[in-house]
């Protein structure tokens, strides 16, 4: 704990290590700080990480179409009511998606749960 609350310290300062960046083409120079990359608390470094995480699951993960997130372990809502797509400006557009009852979400829910368990039989977990 103590080596990662000094590593958040020193994370981003000049005087504790830095990288010379050089670009071959004009010969400007810019310094860049080490960082902890710690995976505890540092803000800096957690704000990196979940940038290229979302930018590896767009990038490689998910497929190019409308996607709708489901939110089921949350005690209030985080459902997309809606999808992005791209518009003819060529930025996103909203659409929304009709309203679920009751049903279309009980019905979701059970085919989540099928395939969750069949999962864990396949890993021998139950």
């Amino acid at each position: 704990m103590r080596r990662e609350f000094d590593g958040y310290l020193d994370c981003g300062l000049l005087c504790r290590g830095f990288a010379r960046m050089k670009c071959a083409a004009c010969v400007e120079q810019h310094l860049v700080a080490f960082s902890c990359k710690g995976r505890g608390f540092c803000p800096s470094c957690l704000g990196r990480r979940m940038c290229q995480t979302a930018a590896n699951l767009v990038e490689h993960v998910l497929p190019p179409v409308p996607l709708r997130q489901w939110v089921i372990t949350l005690r209030f809502e985080l459902v997309a009511d809606g999808v992005y797509v791209a518009a003819a400006t060529g930025g996103l557009a909203f659409r929304s998606l009709p309203h679920l009852s009751t049903t279309d979400v009980a019905d979701a829910l059970q085919v989540a749960r099928a395939r969750i368990l069949r999962y864990l039989e396949r890993c021998a977990v139950i």
